[in-house]
């Protein structure tokens, strides 16, 4: 006889990475594990921070499109040289 156990979404991925076959694809540590079911309380107000855009076309870029496109200071900076 076989009982079902519900469990949150977040962890049940948590157990899926930990019972990866590939050692590469699991946690790294029991750090990360600890962090990982940490994690979850936060995930509403992630979840409302978080927003998708349509990713452009890279390979068509103006001189308008760079200017618009986020560059951390160092690059700003290299530009400005």
């Amino acid at each position: 006889m076989r009982i079902g156990i519900n469990i949150s979404e977040h962890f049940a991925q948590i157990l899926n990475k930990m019972l990866k076959i590939s050692l590469e694809e699991r946690f790294k540590s029991a750090d990360e594990v600890i962090w990982a079911l940490g994690m979850e309380s936060h995930l509403p107000t992630l979840i409302n921070c978080l927003s998708t855009q349509r990713h452009r076309d890279e390979t068509k870029t103006t001189n308008e499109d760079i200017s618009n496109k986020y560059l951390p200071p160092v690059a700003r900076t290299a530009n400005a040289i």
